[in-house]
């Protein structure tokens, strides 16, 4: 952690030079603070205010691996530390840190049944398909898959974040169906993001090859390893980058990847990670951050982290909702209100 905020700290730092930010003592800090609070609960624009108080957030811990299998009206709570169990003519096993799932009597004469693997906000989770594909699954996703696949093509739907590692079968493509676009692959590693709340979706390439097609079946695109392609919803169009891979893996490997990303984008990663609710003061909009933390952190460490850089203070009301205000000691400067400001 010392080491996370170190790195994170002289990246602020610089940022700070570079906008002629001045620090505040220690003491001037904690007056401003009460009264910095005082005036933004005053303002005109503020409905009559409840008894907001500062936010330490120590009590928020970080998620958990967990899941709902949902098959035949039943749900069926899968954790780490589950055990070889039949459940539902399915067989569920995690005796290596992840979760199998196969059909128990194979390709019967019965149809497939549609499973669906749902990981709720503070969890996280991981699986190996009936065809030995793997899948890792981020707060807030969902995945439907048949319990065996059929001799055509092997198919899932899929909603949230996630990476998959598909294996390889060049006759047996592996399609992943989303609101936004199709994935078509034979064997390969990326990651796909379409979250319902934010204006883009995406999906990256790892290794390997993939196909994007639109509802209709049209290519949109093929990606090479590094890439990403990305759709605005507002207007609906794609567009092809080179992809910062870290970023895009952090959170398989614990951590939050910051790269020049809009605190509201960061406010949403933690929203689903912690379970909890944010607000933003319109004053920080823009705010831009970098930096890699750890997700096993509470929560508190993490806004502790945020707030040292002098801009931001949370505060939290009687119902749990957490509001980002700006610090004591000024308006926050007009460069860093603009939205998409890189400075």
């Amino acid at each position: 952690m010392d080491w996370e905020w170190s790195r994170f700290r002289k990246k602020l730092r610089r940022a700070r030079l570079q906008r002629l930010w001045i620090r505040t003592a220690s003491i001037a800090a904690a007056v401003g603070l009460l009264l910095g609070l005082g005036l933004w609960l005053s303002r005109p624009d503020q409905p009559e205010a409840p008894a907001y108080t500062i936010f330490t957030g120590d009590h928020i811990t970080p998620g958990t691996t967990k899941a709902t299998l949902r098959v035949d009206g039943k749900e069926i709570g899968l954790y780490a530390e589950n055990n070889l169990r039949t459940e539902q003519r399915i067989v569920v096993t995690d005796t290596t840190g992840q979760v199998l799932f196969a059909s128990a009597t194979h390709r019967s004469s019965l149809p497939p049944r549609i499973l669906s693997l749902e990981v709720g906000r503070a969890e996280v989770f991981d699986c190996t398909l009936p065809d030995g594909s793997r899948v890792w699954l981020n707060s807030g996703s969902r995945l439907e898959f048949p319990e065996f696949f059929e001799a055509t093509q092997r198919t899932v739907s899929f909603y949230g974040e996630g990476y998959f590692e598909v294996v390889h079968s060049h006759d047996l493509p592996f399609v992943v169906l989303t609101d936004d676009f199709t994935v078509r692959v034979t064997g390969t590693g990326f990651n796909i993001r379409n979250y319902d709340n934010e204006d883009h979706a995406a999906v990256a390439l790892v290794q390997g090859g993939v196909t994007v097609e639109d509802a209709a079946g049209k290519t949109i695109s093929r990606l090479l390893p590094g890439n990403e392609l990305d759709k605005n919803r507002t207007d609906d169009t794609f567009s092809l980058r080179t992809s910062n891979l870290r970023q895009i893996t952090a959170w398989r490997n614990g951590e939050f990847y910051f790269d020049q990303q809009e605190l509201s984008s960061i406010v949403r990663q933690l929203e689903r990670w912690y379970d909890v609710e944010f607000r933003i003061d319109p004053a920080l909009k823009g705010l831009r951050y970098s930096g890699t933390l750890s997700m096993r952190n509470n929560l508190g460490a993490l806004i502790r982290i945020l707030k040292n850089t002098n801009e931001l203070e949370c505060v939290q009301d009687p119902q749990g909702v957490l509001t980002l205000i700006p610090a004591p000691g000024g308006t926050v400067p007009e460069s860093i209100r603009r939205p998409g400001s890189n400075s």
